[in-house]
């Protein structure tokens, strides 16, 4: 493994050999794992938890797919609960394949389709978006025209159904 410097131009380098991790305020470190292959389809398990933790969950679908290109990852996901157990703060979308870049803006991920939420709140659109240098999204519903608000884990239960898709950037590998 290897570890890069990305400063603001968006150049690399190595610092493998240096007293990682020593942060600047206009660079990130990334560790540079084994090659992920582009353009082939690949499995992924993603999970639906909580902001400050989550225990007890099971699954009664489970299934993730995602594809890199060169700087982006496209997700697909579906997942429905048999057991929600306990999910504490905010709902958030785990394990995501890869972090996302380091910039300054969120990215946005939408549900095709969910059923079986605990609340009726009557959401007519649910989202999440991933920060920069994340793997996970934060999930937020809407109703009518309103602002979105986070779900929490008063939302869901041992039913829920969420079928998602994601296309997020990634920090390009550095030149070999």
């Amino acid at each position: 493994m290897k570890y890069y410097v990305q400063g603001t131009a968006g150049l690399y380098v190595d610092v493998s050999g240096s007293n990682y991790p020593v942060h600047g305020a206009d660079q990130q470190y990334i560790e540079i794992p084994d090659p992920v292959p582009e353009g082939e389809l690949l499995q992924w398990t993603p999970i639906i938890g909580g902001q400050n933790g989550e225990s007890g969950q099971a699954y009664s679908s489970q299934r993730g797919d995602w594809l890199k290109t060169s700087t982006h990852v496209n997700c697909w996901a579906y997942l429905q609960f048999s057991a929600v157990g306990t999910i504490n703060g905010e709902l958030w979308l785990k394990n995501l394949p890869m972090k996302s870049a380091y910039v300054p803006n969120n990215f946005a991920g939408t549900f095709a389709y969910w059923t079986n939420l605990r609340t009726p709140n009557n959401w007519t659109d649910l989202k999440f978006w991933v920060p920069g240098g994340a793997n996970y999204g934060r999930i937020f519903g809407a109703q009518g025209g309103n602002n979105p608000i986070p779900l929490t884990g008063i939302d869901v239960n041992d039913h829920s159904q969420f079928i998602l898709y994601v296309c997020y950037p990634i920090v390009p590998a550095p030149p070999a």
